[in-house]
């Protein structure tokens, strides 16, 4: 009697009837194809195994008729593909669901390979993430919130996300928090304590479902807040002002120019004493900025403009401030 190999339940050895599940979860999930079609695959067949690969495999359409895929190619006895591996690829306007399934040879054998849906058609995924209050003061609470949804707006209800945090003290792969189940209109909401300064970044990540789940890509989106001091202090050195340090009636834009910082990344101007963000922006390669900035109509008196981002300091990173004192009239 041949027996049923079923994925994500176990293997049998010299299964004659192999069967995996299309439209239902197994053990270890497909991937996402690049394109709307459907690809399964049988490990350990053809080439030196001496096991000839079926010439198709039978699977269900969401219609109820069967569809017959036949045997696309088979790979292996390489340095490359060390294991032969038979695949099986329909057109990219199928649509399937239930099981599909194919007759083997005896010989194969299925405690050491496998027979399964490798890659199916998903949908793009679209990621929106914003936190608030920014600029925060430290040890002050940001609030995040984000929502999932597939391409043409409709949530991913149930769907689970994670929020990866970088700041100066989680460097590398940052904090990641999470998962976040997504509500039924598709939002994720969170809170966090910051407790350095500097840029907050927050990244929500959707790690998608694959086809025999709900069929989404992954994907991801990135804000950023910012934690600012009371003063800028210790300052790392001036700032440059195109406009120079005096600004008359009418005189309120200027540029304001740095270096130092990490390449490539966040920068904010901070107007002090009443903090406030006049831009941000990203370093360049070098590490170096030139940014636009405007006065806040009514400003009037004495002034400190100031940089805030990060940089390597005896192999550490810290968040550094470069600073200007103006005077407005």
């Amino acid at each position: 009697m041949a027996a049923i190999v079923v994925l994500g339940t176990g293997a049998y050895a010299f299964a004659g009837t192999l069967k995996t599940i299309v439209n239902t979860t197994p053990g270890e999930e497909a991937g996402c194809g690049a394109d709307a079609s459907w690809t399964f695959w049988i490990t350990n067949v053809g080439g030196s195994t001496g096991i000839e690969p079926p010439s198709s495999v039978t699977a269900t359409r969401a219609s109820g008729a069967a569809i017959v895929i036949e045997l696309t190619r088979v790979i292996g006895d390489s340095e490359d593909y060390p294991s032969n591996v038979a695949y099986y690829t329909t057109a990219s306007d199928v649509k399937l669901t239930g099981a599909a399934q194919t007759e083997i040879d005896d010989g194969w054998n299925a405690d050491q390979s496998s027979f399964g849906l490798i890659a199916g058609p998903c949908g793009d995924s679209v990621v929106t993430v914003t936190a608030a209050p920014s600029p925060v003061r430290q040890r002050g609470t940001v609030s995040v919130a984000g929502r999932l949804t597939s391409s043409a707006g409709t949530p991913l209800a149930g769907q689970f996300a994670y929020l990866r945090w970088h700041n100066v003290d989680q460097d590398g792969k940052g904090r990641v928090l999470g998962p976040f189940p997504a509500d039924a209109d598709g939002y994720v909401r969170t809170a966090v304590t910051v407790t350095t300064a500097g840029p907050q970044s927050f990244t929500l990540e959707y790690h998608g479902s694959g086809p025999t789940g709900v069929g989404q890509r992954p994907a991801d989106a990135r804000t950023v807040v910012w934690s600012l001091p009371p003063s800028p202090r210790p300052s790392a050195g001036q700032l440059t002002s195109s406009a120079g340090t005096v600004f008359g009636t009418g005189q309120r834009s200027t540029v304001v120019s740095g270096t130092g910082y990490l390449p490539n990344d966040d920068i904010a101007i901070v107007l002090y004493a009443n903090t406030v963000i006049l831009a941000t922006a990203v370093t360049d390669d070098e590490g170096s900025f030139a940014i636009p900035v405007s006065l806040p109509v009514g400003a009037s008196g004495r002034y400190e403009l100031a940089s805030i981002g990060v940089a390597i300091r005896r192999g550490d990173l810290v968040v550094e401030y470069l600073t200007l004192r103006i005077t407005v009239r």
